[in-house]
C-alpha cells in the first residue's frame, strides 16, 4: 500500500496578502517619520494622489508577493507516514523519519519566519518555511503522522499558527 503524502508551500494568495501588510506598514512608517523629521504638519493628500499611491502600492506588493510565492515554492515541505522532507540551506531537499527528529526550533531565513529541524544520521538540518492557512493545514498533517512524542508535532503545537 501506498504511503500517502502531503506537499505544502506558501500560496499565492498567502505571500501577496503578507507583502500588501508589509508594504502599507512599511509606507505608513516612513511617511510618518518623514513628517515628524521635517517638523511640517501631515498634510491630507488629494484623490488622485491616493489612487495613484493605491495603484502603486498593489502593483508593488503583487511582484513582491510573487517573488515570496518563488521563494515559499522552493521551501516547499513533503510530508508522510514515514517522515518530513524539507530544504536545507543550501536547497537541496533532504528526508528526516519522525524518530530521528531531534530539535525544532523558530528562527527565520533572510527574514522569511521558519522552523529549523534537526535530525538524522549524519545530522541534517531542515527549513520549514511555509505561511499562512497552509502552514494549519501543515500542522494537522503533522499532528496526525508524528508521534504523540515527537520534537516537531510539539514545538508545531507550542508555537500554533
Amino acid at each position: 500500500m501506498d504511503t500517502p503524502e502531503a506537499t505544502y508551500f506558501t500560496s499565492l494568495r498567502d505571500s501577496t496578502w503578507w507583502s500588501l501588510r508589509f508594504v502599507v506598514l512599511l509606507l505608513v512608517g516612513v511617511t510618518l517619520v518623514a513628517a515628524l523629521t521635517r517638523g511640517a504638519p501631515l498634510q491630507m493628500p488629494t484623490l488622485l494622489a491616493l489612487a495613484q499611491g493605491s495603484v502603486a502600492i498593489l502593483l508593488f506588493s503583487l511582484f513582491l508577493g510573487l517573488l515570496l510565492f518563488c521563494f515559499g515554492w522552493m521551501g516547499r515541505v513533503t510530508i508522510s507516514e514515514a517522515g518530513i522532507e524539507a530544504p536545507e540551506y543550501s536547497g537541496a531537499r533532504s528526508f528526516i523519519t519522525w524518530e530521528q527528529i531531534r530539535s525544532a526550533s523558530r528562527s527565520s531565513l533572510s527574514g522569511w519566519p521558519c522552523t529549523i529541524i534537526k535530525g538524522g544520521q549524519p545530522e541534517k538540518v531542515l527549513y520549514r518555511m511555509v505561511l499562512g492557512e497552509t502552514k494549519r493545514k501543515m500542522i494537522q498533517t503533522v499532528s496526525r503522522y508524528a508521534g504523540a512524542n515527537n520534537v516537531l508535532r510539539a514545538h508545531l503545537e507550542e508555537h500554533g499558527t
